[in-house]
């Protein structure tokens, strides 16, 4: 998922989105125009908060296992 503007889950796409991840789908997001005061990133990340609570997002950090799995 990437984009510039702003992440707005409707009503459906919101049950969908989080039935969808609570099954074991995986969701790659790139803010790819994150000059633009952020807002594709602080808009999705307010809707995975209002999804799944404010401790739903962590950053990973640099010594964990998946940066160095290969």
């Amino acid at each position: 998922m990437s984009g510039h503007k702003l992440v707005q889950f409707g009503g459906k796409e919101k049950e969908n989105f989080k039935n969808y991840l609570e099954n074991g789908g995986f969701v790659f997001v790139d803010d790819c125009n994150h000059d633009i005061d952020g807002l594709f990133a602080k808009s999705f990340e307010a809707q995975i908060t209002a999804l799944f609570g404010p401790k739903a997002l962590q950053k990973i950090p640099d010594n964990h296992p998946l940066y160095h799995s290969f």
